[in-house]
């Protein structure tokens, strides 16, 4: 039994078995656990399409800008930048020297806001929720 003798983080799902290396080494290549072929809508405050960790994920044209209803999504109040963050967890560019890597640097991001100054669906109608959803 490893209950004891196998350290807190070397016991995973099953307790009599240790946390096995699965041998991958995927090395730079593109594989499908960095989200390619993926897209994620962060409906947020707004993100900064052109920021350096995140421009080269973002889809062309992909984002709405509720408040303005343009494609440029930059966050209404310049101070917040809590979408930025929700997109550069999610999807920031990988391996390019700069910034942080998100769970799924290789998918591509669509941006939605519609907060202006608020926060968690003040000023969204439900249908630019539902249009967000299904974009």
């Amino acid at each position: 039994m490893c209950m004891a003798a196998c350290p807190y983080n070397a016991r995973v799902f099953n307790w009599n078995e240790p946390v096995r290396d699965p041998g991958f080494n995927y090395g730079d290549k593109d594989v499908p656990v960095r989200g390619k072929g993926v897209v994620v809508g962060v409906l947020d405050s707004g993100v900064d399409i052109a920021h350096p960790d995140l421009a080269a994920n973002m889809v062309p044209d992909g984002s709405s800008n509720f408040d303005t209803h343009t494609h440029d999504t930059s966050p209404t109040n310049a101070s917040n930048a809590h979408g930025n963050a929700v997109a550069g967890s999610i999807a920031a560019v990988g391996w390019n020297g700069i910034g942080v890597r998100g769970v799924a640097p290789s998918a591509q991001l669509k941006s939605f806001n519609g907060f202006g100054d608020c926060f968690l669906f003040c000023g969204l109608s439900t249908g630019e929720i539902f249009y967000a959803w299904w974009d």
